[in-house]
C-alpha cells in the first residue's frame, strides 16, 4: 500500500504539469503555416527551396511581440524539431503565369543551378496567431541576394506582415 501511495504522489505532479502544456506543433502544421504565409506574401515566388531550416537567434525585439510563455513554447518547438527537413511535395507557391499553386523543388545545401530560398524554422506563438520567420534568397552569385526576419500575424484567417525586425540586400 505504501508503494502505491508513493507512485501516486510521484506521478500526480508530473501528470498535472503535462496537462497545462499546450499541444506541440506537428510537421503538417508547420508546413501549413509556411504555405499560408507564402500564399499571402506576394514577395515569394519560389522555384527551389533548401531542405534545411536555418536557425535564428532569439533577440530582445522578439520579447516585445511574444509573451514569456510564447518564447518558452517556440524554444521547445525548436528543440523538438531540430532535425526537421523540408520534404518534397510539401511547400507550394503561386505561379501567376500558370494561375495555379504548385509544389516547389526541394534541394540540398549544395545547389548550384540558380537561386534558392532558405527559410528559418518558424517561431510560432502558443495560440498559433504569430510567427517570426526568416527568409533568404541566395542567387548563387557574388553580392546577389536578400533576406529578412519578419513577424507575421494571422487575422481573419490570413497572415500579414506586422513588423520587419531586420532586412538586408546585396
Amino acid at each position: 500500500m505504501n508503494r502505491l501511495k508513493f507512485v501516486i504522489l510521484f506521478l500526480l505532479p508530473i501528470i498535472a504539469c503535462s496537462c497545462d502544456r499546450p499541444p506541440d506543433l506537428t510537421e503538417g502544421e508547420i508546413n501549413k503555416i509556411l504555405n499560408e504565409i507564402i500564399a499571402a506574401d506576394s514577395n515569394y515566388c519560389i522555384s527551389q527551396v533548401c531542405w534545411q531550416y536555418y536557425d535564428i537567434e532569439w533577440t530582445s525585439d522578439y520579447d516585445k511581440v511574444f509573451t514569456p510563455a510564447d518564447k518558452k513554447f517556440a524554444n521547445r518547438q525548436k528543440r523538438i524539431f531540430s532535425d526537421l527537413k523540408i520534404k518534397s511535395k510539401t511547400i507550394k507557391c503561386y505561379w501567376p503565369c500558370k494561375r495555379i499553386f504548385d509544389y516547389v523543388d526541394v534541394v540540398d545545401t549544395n545547389w548550384t543551378k540558380g537561386g534558392i530560398h532558405h527559410f528559418s524554422f518558424p517561431l510560432v506563438s502558443i495560440d498559433r496567431t504569430k510567427v517570426i520567420l526568416g527568409t533568404i534568397w541566395d542567387c548563387n552569385a557574388p553580392l546577389c541576394g536578400w533576406g529578412d526576419i519578419c513577424l507575421y500575424v494571422k487575422r481573419n484567417g490570413k497572415w500579414k506582415i506586422e513588423k520587419t525586425f531586420s532586412s538586408w540586400q546585396s
